[in-house]
């Protein structure tokens, strides 16, 4: 799977993000620092740079496909919830 990042404006993409392998449930932006979420299916959530497009991290442990994933406020948390009911913290400084 492809997740592109775009410019509303001009109408075009101008970051692509690859080798997520599985459908894509959540996405969100940090809002603190240029990263942002892809999860899914595949059990993980993985943080992207938005600058240059690299994988920074991936987090491992829920037990069913990610339905959604959030920032906290100060951009040192994620919070994904899975279609199982069940929801994870994750600290990501």
């Amino acid at each position: 799977m492809t997740s592109r990042l775009w410019d509303i404006e001009g109408r075009r993409a101008i970051r692509r993000f690859t080798g997520f392998g599985n459908p894509i449930g959540a996405v969100a932006l940090s809002p603190r620092s240029p990263v942002g979420i892809v999860a899914g299916d595949g059990l993980n959530v993985c943080l992207w740079n938005l600058n240059t497009g690299n994988s920074i991290q991936t987090l491992t442990g829920q037990c069913a496909g990610v339905a959604a994933a959030t920032f906290s406020p100060d951009g040192r948390r994620v919070l994904s919830g899975a279609y199982d009911g069940c929801v994870c913290l994750w600290n990501v400084e």
